[in-house]
Formats: structure tokens, C-alpha cells, sequence
């Protein structure tokens, strides 16, 4: 398997290639710089869709988090699905959201 990962600050992502170098993963695992909110896996990372989109703090750290959420899902290819995971406040939320905590 291989993953990509991106987040918009540097300093995370500093931790993270510290991590994959370190637990040797460097040739599986390809990180970049990217705003949520307005990315595209083919400028990111050379790729036309993903099997898999995991998406984690979305809801609560991304203030547009829809459109980081729309863009998760149109990057899908056939088939492939999205996870989200967030453990923060959501009082943005629509309602029907807000119930499936």
C-alpha cells in the first residue's frame, strides 16, 4: 500500500516526516503542504482519484470543512470510501450531524 498525506502547516508536517524517516516508511509514504479546503491529489501528488480518503479534525479545525469534505469525496475513485474522524466542537454542525456524535 502506499499513503499521502498533506496538512497547510509546515510544522506538522516537520513531525511527520521526522516519524515516517524514522520508522523507515519513507518509500510508502508521501507527505505535502495543502490547504483542505482547496486541494487536488493531482497537484499534490501526481494521482488522478484514491482508493481511500481519510480525513481527521476535519469538522472542528477546518473552517471549510464542506468544502474540504466535497472535495474528499470527489477525489474517491469507484468504489473507494471516505472516513472522518473528529473529536471537537460542533456546534457548526447541521443538526442531523450533530446527532451521529
Amino acid at each position: 500500500a502506499r499513503f499521502f498525506g498533506f496538512d497547510i502547516s509546515e510544522a506538522m508536517l516537520e513531525t511527520a516526516r521526522a516519524s515516517v524517516e524514522k520508522n523507515g516508511l519513507s518509500g510508502r509514504i508521501t507527505l505535502a503542504q495543502g490547504d483542505a479546503g482547496a486541494f487536488d491529489v493531482t497537484s499534490l501528488f501526481g494521482l488522478e482519484k484514491l482508493d481511500r480518503v481519510f480525513m481527521s479534525y476535519t469538522l472542528s479545525m477546518i473552517p471549510p470543512w464542506v468544502e474540504a469534505i466535497e472535495l474528499g469525496a470527489r477525489a474517491l475513485a469507484p468504489g473507494g470510501s471516505l472516513h472522518i474522524v473528529d473529536f471537537g466542537q460542533y456546534e457548526r454542525l447541521p443538526g442531523f450531524a450533530k446527532r451521529l456524535h
